[in-house]
């Protein structure tokens, strides 16, 4: 499943090890909150609305309060029962890494945004929430 119309920043980077050049995407504007599976692709969440990072958050974190800080403890509970409820493990998206030799000295080389685009969401089977 897609969804579309949001803004994200095209980063591109050049590894300082192997000397590849690639392009990573990252939300933009707290927009959407972006998730990486098992397999290294990329999957998002919107971080407002119904089911999007923000309202499942509350869900599964029930002693989260929306006016606190989402400390790093919060953020394991959350990865951890959300883990539960989707098709593949996943993580929040962590450092850019290079695709061909997985160094993490990475330049970047330039920032775009690109504004209306689509990503995969985050897939989660809704009735594992309470």
């Amino acid at each position: 499943m897609e969804f579309k119309g949001y803004c994200i920043e095209r980063i591109t980077c050049k590894c300082n090890k192997c000397g590849l050049i690639f392009n990573e995407h990252a939300p933009l504007n707290y927009e959407s909150v972006c998730f990486k599976t098992e397999s290294g692709e990329k999957v998002f969440l919107p971080t407002y609305g119904e089911n999007g990072y923000l309202d499942l958050l509350k869900r599964l974190v029930p002693s989260w309060n929306e006016n606190d800080e989402i400390t790093e403890p919060v953020c394991r509970e959350f990865i951890a029962r959300l883990n539960k409820i989707t098709p593949y493990k996943i993580d929040f998206q962590g450092k850019t890494i290079c695709p061909e030799c997985k160094s993490e000295d990475i330049f970047v080389v330039e920032r775009s945004i690109e504004n209306e685009c689509s990503f995969r969401r985050l897939e989660f089977d809704a009735s594992g929430i309470s």
